[in-house]
């Protein structure tokens, strides 16, 4: 989505994705074990430019890069596909990756997703959000949780792996 808004925290901003962020971007997928719990793949910076011009256009994906206000450089992604697909339908679902090991557990990821709730929830007007969790990835399960989230269902997402459905209400 064009024309996004810095959004400000304590300790993080969200801003929209810049070129450059393509080079830091490839570096978090070179972590296998990364790649695995967020179901992504190993990409060029080229390849991550290419995507990201791409999703620029689409206004039914919103996407930030995390910065750390300290230090002013990008720590991870966060994200609203409007219309993601799995077996239970179209729903808006959010995703989050935090690129580096160190800023996992810092308050980092939780400051991100209340900023991007409270977007989704005042400027999008959206009641509700999802997210989808893979069953081996209980840190995520239980980071969600701690945002407010809980599991309805299990169901197979875009790729046809099995996750577990999870539901926010914003206006709580």
């Amino acid at each position: 989505m064009t024309g996004l808004e810095p959004i400000g925290g304590k300790i993080i901003t969200l801003r929209a994705f810049k070129d450059d962020d393509a080079y830091i971007y490839a570096s978090w997928l070179e972590d296998e074990e990364l790649c695995i719990i967020v179901n992504e793949k190993k990409r060029s910076a080229e390849d991550v430019k290419e995507y990201q011009r791409e999703l620029t256009y689409n206004p039914k994906f919103i996407e930030y890069i995390v910065v750390d206000n300290k230090t002013g450089l990008p720590i991870g992604d966060i994200s609203i596909n409007l219309e993601n697909r799995n077996s239970a339908g179209l729903r808006p679902t959010w995703g989050l990756m935090l690129g580096s090991l160190e800023y996992r557990h810092g308050g980092y990821g939780s400051e991100a997703g209340r900023l991007l709730f409270k977007f989704a929830r005042e400027k999008i007007g959206l009641t509700e959000i999802y997210g989808e969790v893979f069953p081996q990835n209980q840190i995520a399960l239980d980071f969600d949780k701690k945002l407010g989230m809980r599991v309805i269902d299990m169901v197979l997402d875009r790729d046809g792996k099995d996750c577990y459905l999870l539901v926010k209400n914003l206006s709580e």
